[in-house]
């Protein structure tokens, strides 16, 4: 949920990154992944994300409770994932935001913050944007 550009994510949901999204580090998702067990607890999960995993969600709201128990199941058991359900195990923003935390050296939910706000603004003056976007970073 948004709050003055705070994102503040749901207590418990993505283990101690209750607070916002500038603590968010993959592990918590990961956590969440392992941790939800219905159709309707991943849905929600993936909304607290919002932009940051549309994907995932697009392809959760298609899913029945059936095919989340094969996908659940898969995940738990560390078999092969059907390529359709792939962006729910790593959304692609995820990628992205993953590289230049690395980079950058700051959390992902940083990362997935600064990249929101590049992609919000790319069509103004491009290069200047940028410069100023990453030196928040760095």
């Amino acid at each position: 949920m948004k709050t003055a550009n705070i994102i503040r994510l749901a207590p418990g949901l993505f283990r101690e990154a209750g607070a916002d999204m500038h603590d968010f580090e993959i592990w918590h998702y990961e956590y969440f992944l392992d941790r939800t067990e219905s159709l309707a607890g991943l849905l929600y999960g993936l909304r607290e994300l919002a932009p940051f995993a549309d994907d995932a969600l697009a392809v959760a709201e298609t899913m029945d409770e059936e095919e989340f128990q094969v996908f659940k199941k898969a995940l738990t058991e560390k078999q092969p994932i059907i390529a359709y359900y792939e962006p729910i195990i790593m959304p692609r923003r995820f990628v992205m935001g993953d590289f230049i935390a690395k980079k950058f050296q700051v959390s992902l939910g940083v990362a997935l913050l600064a990249l929101a706000e590049f992609q919000e603004h790319a069509e103004q003056s491009s290069f200047e944007r940028c410069h100023q976007i990453l030196s928040i970073l760095g």
